[in-house]
């Protein structure tokens, strides 16, 4: 980001008495000065692609690159419940979120008591998938898979997948498998087209999952795809069916 903005880094560690303020601008440094900062880091970016004016023409409108913004600040304050977000632009604010212990309480701070009553609570699910006995897995011990979130019932209905938020090992995903297996769940639950909400977290050992399939780090590829499909669709279809 350094490269292709003017940054500005202000840092200090809580086991450090003075902090440091670090200027960058177009890839070079302008300044390293000690200063005195309270405990944390700020980092501020601004004329993004100023010295880069060909990647800075493929920006989309303000509008549609505010809503990529508050896309990906929704998710991770979803992500990361124990920690704060706040998202402003030109003066309004558009996210504010405190710290809370339950990701529950995080839903109702994101999206309101509505969408929480319209959702259903996927309790801690796990399967353990068996390796060994030849081939490359043999001697590989078991793997475990967990899962849990939220999921909405049959009579809520998206015209996208927006409203889908899928996480692996809390990195943010948009996998094809598992939207296909979340909307395998709600077959004949629901009319073709339509989409429901869901907000899941799934846990794997990391060998089973290959996150370096794209650029972006949203894709992501299973050692073990049908069992992490059939996982996910299973557990989901279940609570849909309890409820």
């Amino acid at each position: 980001i350094a490269s292709v903005s003017r940054l500005l880094l202000e840092t200090r560690s809580p086991d450090e008495s003075t902090g440091a303020t670090v200027e960058i601008a177009g890839g070079k440094l302008l300044r390293c000065d000690e200063s005195a900062l309270a405990s944390g880091t700020t980092i501020s970016v601004r004329d993004l692609f100023y010295n880069v004016p060909a990647r800075r023409k493929f920006l989309r409108t303000e509008g549609t690159e505010l809503a990529h913004i508050a896309s990906l600040v929704t998710h991770y304050s979803l992500a990361h419940a124990s920690k704060s977000f706040e998202l402003r632009h030109n003066g309004s604010e558009l996210l504010n979120v405190t710290p809370v212990s339950e990701i529950r309480d995080r839903v109702y701070q994101v999206f309101g008591a509505r969408t929480l009553e319209d959702l259903i609570i996927l309790e801690y699910h796990e399967r353990t998938l068996t390796l060994g006995g030849g081939g490359d897995d043999d001697g590989v011990g078991d793997r475990v898979f967990a899962l849990r979130g939220f999921v909405s019932r049959p009579q809520v209905q998206k015209l996208n997948r927006n409203s889908i938020y899928l996480f692996v090992n809390g990195r943010l995903i948009r996998d094809r498998l598992l939207m296909h297996a979340h909307t395998s769940a709600y077959h004949n639950l629901m009319p073709a087209g339509c989409y429901p909400f869901a907000l899941l977290f799934l846990d794997c050992d990391g060998e089973e999952v290959d996150v370096n399939v794209h650029p972006s780090k949203t894709e992501v590829r299973f050692r073990h795809g049908s069992f992490a499909h059939d996982f996910v669709r299973d557990a989901i279809r279940e609570v849909l069916m309890r409820s």
